[in-house]
């Protein structure tokens, strides 16, 4: 999790199954989905759920198939890398 206080965000990463990693903006009361809606699959093939969207869900901001494996996160503001 990142929390900017500049923006008043709190920016979750998850690292899913076999893709479907997501990048998340979290607010308070809402529903990200898993194990009900996801972009990945289990690790043996079998699909986890046959929905990627679904009411009353919220959808990632981003998210990557094939993973890209998130293991830490920071953001950045400043004009070094555009």
């Amino acid at each position: 999790l990142v929390y900017d206080s500049a923006e008043g965000l709190l920016i979750a990463h998850e690292h899913g199954p076999r893709g479907g990693d997501e990048i998340n903006i979290i607010e308070p009361g809402h529903n990200y989905g898993w194990p009900v809606i996801t972009h990945g699959i289990d690790y043996t093939g079998a699909m986890i759920t046959p929905f990627v969207e679904r009411e009353g869900m919220e959808q990632p901001l981003l998210h990557w198939t094939p993973s890209i494996a998130p293991s830490g996160m920071t953001r950045y503001q400043g004009e070094l890398f555009p």
